[in-house]
């Protein structure tokens, strides 16, 4: 049976904690609060809650003010929590491939009229151009593990916009070699034309802006959805630096971004939850899972929860792009800390395709404080990385 979650990355829910396990409900956890749509102050009046839908998912903003004036707080509120509304929509209607008409899907109805090998050039704003930058070079420095242009496999296998029915036969050989032609990418090309001078005025005052276009060949497809939560959560938290505000806690689905302190003073404690029906203690090569952070993104990426059985056999939605299969191996979960949540989420990505041990030497070589969750034998084991350990509380 399907195991259904809307979205094609998983995410291991983060349980987000402002204070001991003991807490009584005057701490108004952030978890009980996110299936509430309005916004609302804590009973010690510290703290101003925003919550919501978006992305298929939830979303919460907490913000802490150790000082506030209340007259100051009740004018924030309705204005920046519309501004946040509208941030979100205006990002699903750029980059989500489920709304019809956004952005991106209108760029892939165009690639998908083309034929064969056919190149086609598409036109693109420098917001977009942007975004697709930056996948290109998750994709890149990941050597693929993570690719942006992985949605025919993704639909192929029944993880995408139309999943499949639980009578449907699995993909041929045929079916996903023929994916695979339309992934890849190296493939594609983000082409630049620098901006002309404007006028008789000096450049750096006033020019035009930069074009770009996407070229790319008819039939490929690009998707966001293993960065867009940490994208929108990295917007969420620049809009609250633009309000000079300089301690929360912003999440999407599970990814988070956090800086400064909670209500009580003290950095962000966060605990990465488990697999169900996994329970601490495990055996471990280093002590607890729960971390500090009072600057920084956290992201989880697992295969234990959107998957599908038939034929005896369990099929991830975690799909490696290099061989067009589910990935089959011993790592049930990775999560990474980074600097924003868009990194955080394509690397969680992109370690869950590499396995256990080359996500442990991809991590060595480029510094990521990492944690995964893997099956050694008969047990279960967390490796967590140099880097991580200075989180862990």
């Amino acid at each position: 049976m399907q195991k259904t979650l809307l979205g094609l990355l998983f995410f291991a829910s983060l349980q987000l904690h402002s204070c001991k396990a003991a807490s009584s409900s005057k701490s108004a956890d952030i978890e009980t609060k996110a299936g509430k749509q309005s916004q609302e102050f804590l009973s010690d009046d510290k703290a101003l809650v925003f919550t919501g839908a978006s992305m298929g998912t939830r979303y919460t903003v907490k913000i802490v003010a150790l000082n506030p004036e209340p007259a100051s707080r009740a004018l924030l509120l309705p204005s920046l929590e519309q501004k946040i509304e509208i941030l979100l929509e205006n990002f699903n209607q750029r980059f989500s491939s489920y709304i019809p008409l956004s952005q991106l899907s209108k760029l892939n109805d165009f690639f998908a009229e083309g034929t064969g090998k056919q190149k086609l050039v598409y036109t693109l704003d420098a917001t977009f151009a942007r975004q697709l930058k930056s996948a290109l070079f998750f994709s890149e420095i990941t050597d693929g593990a993570f690719d942006v242009t992985a949605s025919p496999l993704i639909e192929l296998w029944g993880f995408g916009r139309s999943p499949k029915a639980e009578d449907s036969p699995l993909p041929t050989d045929k079916e996903r070699i023929a994916a695979l032609k339309k992934t890849g990418y190296t493939r594609l090309s983000l082409l630049v034309q620098p901006a002309k001078k404007v006028g008789f005025f000096p450049a750096h005052r006033f020019t035009g802006l930069d074009n770009y276009s996407l070229s790319m060949e008819a039939g490929m497809e690009i998707n966001f959805s293993a960065i867009a939560k940490g994208r929108a959560v990295d917007e969420i938290a620049g809009l609250l630096s633009l309000y000079g505000l300089r301690n929360y806690l912003v999440e999407i689905g599970g990814e988070l971004r956090a800086l400064g302190v909670n209500e009580r003073g003290s950095p962000w404690r966060l605990l990465v939850a488990l697999p169900p029906g996994l329970a601490l203690p495990l055996e471990t090569e280093a002590g607890n899972i729960e971390i500090s952070l009072n600057k920084g993104a956290v992201a989880t990426s697992g295969d234990y929860n959107n998957y599908y059985e038939k034929n005896g056999q369990r099929f991830s939605h975690i799909i490696n792009p290099k061989t067009g299969y589910p990935i089959k191996h011993n790592l049930a979960s990775a999560t990474v800390i980074a600097e924003n949540c868009e990194a955080a989420d394509a690397f969680a990505t992109a370690l869950m395709v590499m396995g256990e041990k080359k996500a442990r030497s991809f991590a060595i070589e480029n510094n990521l404080a990492i944690s995964l969750l893997y099956k050694s034998e008969d047990s279960w084991k967390v490796y967590q990385s140099k880097e991580f350990l200075s989180y862990v509380k």
